[in-house]
């Protein structure tokens, strides 16, 4: 194996594979990156398992061949260096001579025929999706999914897809997120899949900021091409919730207010929180509402008050100030609805301004005052 390749456009390449490489792993050969050089481009392939990513990028191949490098030192040793053109040779035992005008590196790398294979992706069905779309859909849901490994179903952001529609939802049994986008060009049959939140954070780092993702999904994995990549997601095996089912359908009252005004209120008066309970209240009235909160052992205690329209009588509803800051924290309107039933049942957040072509609402259980 023999080729040269521009440092910048090598880094680059990097670093959307990188995050895949595992820190430690039982399975060793996983630690490595697998350097492809072929034709005129070299592919660089990463994977913990779980997940397997490759990008390209354009390289003067002299000679066509293959070889597995450790990926973090790899990674360091490119980064620190200054843009310039690096020549790589394989050497016998598999290693790796790296040169430039002004130094020499030799990596001890492994045998690339130990290098996991690509999963082999089931009969899948394919749709493409626009990159801002499907960045819009994974960053209004992600925070919500939940970390609790014991029900891994809600680890992850769960799809349904729809003739022109697509709907991402993510909950941790406290607070949910549900995003649709509409008008999606899609006019099969209706799929679903939970998608990782690990790996929903490697598809954030490869979607550009236009074009479209292919996306094939299968039973087991999901198969996505970017612009300059490509990746095999192992999907979460489980039952999601009925979503649809924990949305109330109708509400009583509605709560309207300014969403930075808000937000800025809300993460001043949580600072005064308990540390355990995290409780914030918000008091509504006609036109104002009140936001509160107190740490009773040290004496501590904050309130606001910031203008909003409501439409029933005075009501009092506490929150988790976590998952109130959340909430608000992904609604990008200029003012914010909060929709009400009773004090004990969930709250709906929605932008006041629906984004053309999408559907919102971030659902938040509310914890009992006293």
């Amino acid at each position: 194996m023999k080729f040269s390749i521009q440092r910048n456009n090598l880094l680059d390449a990097l670093q959307k594979i990188i995050p895949v490489v595992p820190p430690r792993s039982t399975v060793a050969i996983t630690m490595n990156i697998l350097l492809e050089a072929e034709g005129d481009e070299l592919i660089l392939s990463a994977t913990d398992l779980e997940i397997t990513l490759s990008a390209r990028v354009k390289a003067n191949v002299i000679e066509n061949g293959k070889l597995a490098v450790p990926g973090k030192l790899f990674h360091e040793v490119i980064r620190e260096l200054p843009d310039t053109e690096i020549y790589f040779e394989g050497m016998p035992n598999f290693r790796l001579l790296m040169s430039t005008d002004f130094g020499e590196y030799k990596l001890a790398g492994e045998d690339p025929e130990r290098f996991p294979r690509k999963p082999t992706l089931e009969a899948g069905v394919e749709l493409a999706l626009p990159d801002d779309v499907f960045r819009t859909l994974i960053e209004r849901t992600i925070f919500a999914a939940s970390t609790d490994d014991l029900r891994p179903a809600l680890t992850g952001v769960y799809f349904e897809i729809q003739q022109g529609t697509v709907r991402a939802v993510a909950t941790d049994g406290h607070s949910l997120s549900f995003m649709e986008a509409t008008n999606v060009p899609y006019e099969g049959e209706p799929l679903e899949a939970i998608f990782s939140r690990q790996g929903l954070n490697v598809i954030l780092r490869n979607l550009a900021p236009e074009g479209n993702c292919s996306i094939v999904l299968g039973q087991q994995h999901a198969y996505l091409k970017f612009d300059e990549s490509e990746m095999y997601l192992r999907l979460i095996d489980g039952k999601f919730i009925d979503y649809n089912r924990v949305i109330p359908k109708e509400t009583k009252f509605e709560a309207l207010m300014d969403t930075d005004q808000f937000a800025s209120a809300v993460k001043r008066v949580a600072l005064f929180t308990h540390p355990l309970s995290l409780q914030v209240v918000l008091e509504i009235k006609r036109d104002s509402m009140e936001i509160r909160a107190e740490d009773i052992e040290i004496g501590g205690a904050a309130r606001e008050r910031i203008p909003c329209e409501f439409t029933g009588e005075d009501f009092i509803i506490g929150f988790n100030a976590k998952f109130l800051q959340d909430a608000i924290k992904h609604i990008t309107s200029a003012q914010t609805v909060l929709k009400v039933n009773e004090t004990s049942t969930p709250a709906i957040f929605q932008p006041a301004e629906i984004e053309e072509g999408y559907n919102q609402l971030i659902l938040i259980m509310p914890v009992r005052l006293g």
